[in-house]
């Protein structure tokens, strides 16, 4: 979430518009940090549903995410599409890969087995909020 605040502050107001989706339950897990950038974020947690997410992930100009559903649906879409991926089999982008002309994804170029074992991945939170920033701004 550290992260994902930093890049929040490095995306200037007038031309970014952030939401943040999912569940409810993580939109609970996230409670504070959706707190924090009240005033920058747009809430979605727990208020679409799945008719309502592919509408409204349709509507965006693009879209940030680890190897999920919505970043797919983005890509496919022919939106921005920029994936979030540690480097371990099977989840690793040379498999699973967000496909689309505007599609692309960020990992750090190592082996790494150490994150399988825990639920904070080191290798994800290596990426920084200025690469995101920049294939935002490049893609």
């Amino acid at each position: 979430m550290d992260n994902f605040s930093k890049l929040i502050g490095l995306l200037p107001e007038v031309k970014f518009r952030i939401s943040v989706t999912g569940t409810k339950e993580e939109g609970a897990l996230m409670k504070d940090f959706l707190y924090q950038h009240r005033n920058r974020i747009n809430d979605m947690t727990g208020k679409l549903s799945l008719s309502e997410l592919l509408a409204f992930i349709n509507s965006c100009n693009g879209l940030v995410a680890a190897s999920t559903g919505p970043l797919h649906i983005a890509a496919a879409l022919g939106k921005r599409a920029i994936g979030i991926y540690a480097p371990m089999r099977p989840i690793f982008p040379a498999r699973w890969a967000p496909l689309g002309k505007h599609a692309t994804y960020l990992v750090l170029d190592k082996k790494c087995e150490k994150c399988r074992r825990s639920s904070d991945c080191e290798c994800i939170r290596a990426i920084t909020p200025e690469e995101v920033a920049e294939k935002l701004y490049n893609e």
